[in-house]
């Protein structure tokens, strides 16, 4: 299931050559949390589905394979193996001990290894007096390969970046949520946050890419705008610094898309010991740390570089499935992650997803009831029975599933000739 449940993602690859490694971030987590709720259990908890929105942590997968070395597919490394990743001349290595036997051969000369069984031993280092980097991890904190068979909790994982014998630069925890879910995931931003390595400014560079998916991919709004004219008419300005906040034509997409990627503002790449020869290029996503004062009204007269650095406050702004407004407050992503969490289109949204994987239907949730043929009604009946009274109701995605395959639509393969109206 865990493949189905990725499709739910606008953007399913991280961007690995920007330094986005997958041996340290595992693509596939945000679809992980989805699958966490089928089994309705983590670590003897049960779950309900609204918490993919709610949890603090990660999830990892539990595979069956050792760790595997991702610059190096098919590498296998031994679980006693200390691995260090190491940069040289703009190349990615893991290096650490019995280095030439289990991971490359290919070593550049000049470089060598010491030896890496004792605790805390062993050093990368280049041709006498250079200058290196290295970040120091465990095998069995690296992304494993092989068949899923579990689930558990992402684990904080420090990491130092270390400049010829001393500690450069310091991440706490390199997989530290920020709230909300799939919302704060590392993995979940990495992919979505157009604007890594620049400061947000409250004008043109804010994470909008990012909170255009959210409405796609949590609420299954994909065409923008979703408010009407009259409903953003008041926001044109005319005189603003910013020209797509001088025409209704665009501000009524910006009115919806801006103050939900104000909600992220706090999120930024952070580049681990960027070098002036050779640069070890691990990034991460982190959270900054509030250090402003709240803006007054929307930026205006240039750009705001203290913006990333404001308390995140934003807006949930959208038309739901019965096509009336809802507009609700929230600051930071555990806010906004309750908040999409509380719609009925967050439910809809997924049993439509389910419905269309077990009965080939499609159904459009936005759709006029009154405007219907009868087939149409009665698969969207089905989905709306699935999202609200089942998913909302009972928050398992499990009974979700025993009703879908409860329905004619699933049991009977000619349904769609066949099905009455009552």
């Amino acid at each position: 299931m865990t493949a189905f449940h990725q499709t739910f993602f606008e953007s399913q690859i991280m961007v690995n050559a920007s330094g986005y490694m997958p041996v340290l971030h595992d693509e596939s987590e945000p679809a992980y949390f989805l699958t966490w709720t089928l089994f309705n259990r983590l670590n003897s908890q049960v779950t309900a589905f609204r918490d993919i929105l709610r949890r603090t942590t990660g999830i990892k997968a539990l595979r069956r394979s050792r760790v595997a070395s991702g610059f190096f597919p098919g590498t296998l490394i031994p679980r006693d193996f200390r691995a260090d990743i190491c940069w040289w001349g703009g190349i990615s290595y893991i290096c650490g001990h019995d280095l030439i036997n289990h991971v490359t051969p290919n070593v550049p000369v000049g470089v060598y290894v010491t030896d890496n069984r004792n605790p805390g031993g062993g050093e990368f280092v280049g041709p006498r007096g250079s200058r290196f980097r290295k970040l120091n991890l465990l095998d069995k904190d690296l992304i494993a390969i092989g068949a899923l068979w579990g689930l558990g909790d992402l684990k904080p994982l420090r990491a130092e970046m270390h400049l010829s014998g001393g500690v450069e630069k310091v991440v706490e925890n390199i997989h530290a949520s920020a709230g909300g879910g799939i919302l704060g995931a590392v993995t979940y931003t990495i992919k979505n946050l157009q604007y890594k390595d620049m400061a947000m400014d409250g004008g043109k560079v804010v994470p909008r890419k990012w909170s255009a998916n959210v409405l796609r991919d949590f609420l299954c709004i994909s065409s923008l705008p979703n408010l009407r004219p009259e409903q953003v008419a008041g926001q044109v300005n005319t005189s603003s610094t910013y020209e797509f906040r001088r025409a209704a034509s665009c501000v009524a997409c910006h009115a919806q898309v801006d103050p939900l990627a104000f909600t992220a503002r706090n999120l930024t790449g952070i580049l681990m010991g960027p070098g002036t020869k050779h640069v070890m290029s691990m990034r991460t996503i982190i959270s900054k740390p509030v250090t402003q004062p709240s803006e007054v009204g929307l930026v205006e007269g240039g750009p705001d570089y203290h913006f990333g650095s404001r308390p995140p406050k934003g807006e949930l702004f959208f038309n739901n499935w019965r096509n009336l407004p809802v507009r609700v407050p929230v600051q930071g992503l555990a806010q906004l992650g309750q908040a999409i969490s509380e719609q009925d289109d967050f439910y809809l949204c997924a049993a439509k997803r389910y419905y269309r994987f077990f009965t080939g239907v499609d159904v459009n949730i936005r759709a006029v009831e009154a405007n219907m043929r009868p087939l149409e009604r009665e698969h969207f009946r089905n989905v709306v029975k699935a999202g609200l009274e089942v998913l909302k109701s009972t928050q398992s995605t499990e009974r979700m599933i025993e009703f879908i395959f409860s329905t004619p639509a699933f049991k009977y393969s000619d349904f769609r000739s066949e099905v009455k109206i009552p």
